[in-house]
């Protein structure tokens, strides 16, 4: 069944703490998630200077918050796609995916994952690892996408660059005008893998829209055509 678990994004057990869990892959929302919540704890000059400015001269005071405000106000309002990976390479980056993993199927607060998950780098690396497979975040899951899909992400040009943004307002509208019954709602649930596939396909569609049960459907019939060619 090569690739089902992908395409209908199955749990995947993961062995956390000498407990087996079902590790669902992150949906958009999740991914949403934990963009939120780099976006919240980067560092604010205004948070800072609101702390520091109490004891100083009201005109200083007030110049300092200005400054302070311009300047966050100028800081991008995005993460970078190689921010969030770094994100999830670490400690902190790997509770916050696992614990939003778990809890479509468990019952589980975060508190208690961080208890769950180990400080060994060999046993993190391990887990990051499994993680990556059950997000469909791998070269495994990579071989089932036909070329095109980092067409607008290409590499920065240089270390100090940004890499062209993937437009996801743009990807998400395109995938919901597509297919009848989508909206942004129910693309926020979809794992990033699934998306893909709505994304790539989305261009096949357009003009004569499709039920997405009806190509949902179709793709897991195409999917058991070509299990029974390999058998």
């Amino acid at each position: 069944m090569d690739g089902v678990g992908r395409a209908v994004s199955a749990p995947t057990p993961i062995e956390v703490g000498g407990t087996l869990w079902l590790a669902s892959p992150l949906r958009l929302k999740d991914f949403g998630i934990i963009e939120n919540h780099l976006l919240n704890t980067r560092p604010s000059m205004l948070r800072t200077a609101l702390r520091n400015v109490r004891n100083l001269p009201h005109e200083v005071a007030e110049l300092a918050i200005v400054v302070a405000n311009e300047e966050d106000e100028r800081a991008p309002n995005h993460i970078r796609p190689q921010e969030l990976q770094s994100y999830l390479t670490t400690r902190d980056g790997c509770v916050m995916a696992l614990w939003l993993m778990l809890r479509h199927n468990h019952e589980v607060t975060f508190e208690r994952v961080d208890g769950l998950v180990s400080h060994d780098p060999n046993e993190l690396a391990d887990l990051i690892s499994q993680q990556n497979l059950a997000n469909g975040m791998t070269k495994l899951a990579e071989r089932d996408w036909s070329a095109g899909w980092d067409d607008e992400d290409d590499e920065p040009e240089s270390a100090d660059a940004d890499p062209k943004r993937f437009n996801w307002k743009y990807a998400i509208r395109k995938v919901c005008e597509a297919y009848l019954g989508l909206t942004p709602e129910a693309v926020g649930n979809m794992s990033l893998y699934t998306f893909r596939m709505l994304y790539l396909d989305a261009g096949n569609v357009k003009g004569r829209r499709i039920p997405y049960e009806q190509w949902l459907t179709r793709e897991r019939a195409k999917l058991a055509k070509q299990q029974e060619a390999r058998q």
